[in-house]
């Protein structure tokens, strides 16, 4: 084989050409570092499960604090108010001539309900007074007063004319043109708002009875729990 010391100029150029020249290596100092798109993929579920948590816990508490305001508002069980709105007489009998016999009179009871679930009351009794002595009773039937509502009873109260003789100052006040009476209504009854509260409502109402005219009035009441 012999080898021909003389190349051509064209050759050396091509393979020249053909060579590339090699890529410096980096410096010590200069490495790439991680791709911040990948990074933030991989803490991208931290972040929603750390808002989900978030969110969660603002929800809960506060539908917590809503049901607290509910509880000590709308859900909290209110006495009901009972009252006596009027007091007529019935019959042709009246105050004025009672002696012996008896005189009815109808007393208009009030129940009236500000809780958010019904007042479900059992049957009571209603007792009129004069100065301290029982004069006449009846009982007051059962019923129910709904969320917020009033309801009317209408209970008829015979009044004892030899109880009433029998006050030993019922001359005096028959000479002044008025007789001062109460009457007393005592009122059991449920209410139930989550838990069941059972109560007995206990009312005093001043009854007025004018000799001139015959006529009776309601009013002011007192209104007392008994239980």
């Amino acid at each position: 084989m012999s080898i021909n010391p003389e190349t051509p100029e064209s050759t050396a150029l091509e393979i020249a050409a053909q060579v590339k020249p090699s890529a410096p290596p980096h410096p010590p100092w200069q490495f790439p570092g991680p791709d911040p798109d990948e990074e933030a993929s991989q803490f991208l579920p931290h972040r929603n499960f750390l808002r989900f948590c978030g969110c969660s816990a603002a929800i809960i508490l506060m539908a917590a604090m809503l049901f607290l305001i509910l509880l000590f508002t709308a859900f909290r069980i209110k006495v009901p108010h009972v009252a006596v709105a009027g007091v007529t007489s019935a019959g042709p009998q009246t105050l004025n001539r009672l002696r012996n016999g008896t005189a009815t009179v109808l007393a208009d009871v009030k129940v009236r309900n500000p809780n958010a679930a019904a007042f479900r009351f059992g049957g009571g009794g209603a007792t009129i007074y004069y100065r301290e002595t029982v004069v006449g009773e009846a009982a007051t039937p059962p019923g129910r007063a709904k969320a917020r509502g009033t309801v009317h009873m209408s209970v008829a109260v015979e009044i004892s004319g030899e109880k009433l003789s029998g006050v030993s100052r019922l001359t005096e006040d028959v000479k002044s043109g008025s007789l001062m009476m109460s009457c007393v209504t005592r009122i059991p009854g449920d209410v139930k708002i989550i838990t069941k509260k059972h109560m007995v409502v206990k009312t005093i109402c001043a009854v007025k009875y004018d000799y001139a005219t015959g006529q009776l009035t309601a009013g002011h009441c007192s209104q007392y729990v008994i239980s």
